[in-house]
C-alpha cells in the first residue's frame, strides 16, 4: 500500500462500508482480469502458504491504524486531553469496557475519528464471555 494512503488512513475517519465493498471490488477485478473470480476474497488476504497472496484488507489495516491511537492516547497528556474532549466522559475507562462495535454509536451519536478508533476498538476487544469471573470484574457502564 501506498504510504500516502496508509497515513490517510490512519489520520481521518474511516471509509464507509460502500468504500471496503469497492475496493475489494476493484482488486478482485485486477486480480483476475475482469474475469469471475477463481478464489475466495478471504482467501486472497490470507498468507501464500494458506493459499492466499498475502493481499492487504483494507477495513483490517484500518481498524490497525485507529487501535495504534489508543497508545498514542495514553503516552501523549495533550493528545489524550483532546481525545477525551470527544470520547464518553467515563476517560481511561472507555478502552476497558465491553462495548459492541454496532453500540458505538448509541454511546456517541456523533461520526467523527475519535468514534472510529473507539470502534476499531470495541471491534478488537469486545467478548461474549458470560462467566462468573468476567460478569464481577466489568464495569457496569458501556457494555453491550
Amino acid at each position: 500500500m501506498s504510504t500516502q494512503f496508509v497515513y490517510k488512513l490512519a489520520c481521518l475517519t474511516s471509509p464507509t462500508e460502500q468504500h471496503y465493498t469497492q475496493y475489494k471490488k476493484s482488486m478482485r477485478k485486477y486480480i483476475w482480469e475482469g474475469k469471475k473470480p477463481k478464489i475466495a476474497y478471504d482467501t486472497l488476504i490470507s498468507s501464500v502458504p494458506d493459499g492466499g497472496m498475502k493481499l492487504v484488507d483494507l477495513e483490517h489495516k484500518d481498524n490497525a491504524l485507529k487501535i495504534q491511537w489508543i497508545k498514542r492516547i495514553k503516552k501523549n497528556d495533550s493528545l489524550s486531553n483532546i481525545a477525551y474532549h470527544f470520547l464518553p466522559k467515563i476517560g481511561e475507562l472507555i478502552w476497558k469496557c465491553n462495548l459492541h462495535h454496532d453500540d458505538v454509536k448509541r454511546v456517541m451519536p456523533t461520526e467523527n475519528f475519535w468514534q472510529n478508533v473507539l470502534r476499531a476498538w470495541c471491534r478488537f476487544n469486545y467478548s461474549e464471555k458470560y462467566d462468573l469471573n468476567s460478569i464481577l470484574h466489568s464495569i457496569l457502564w458501556f457494555n453491550s
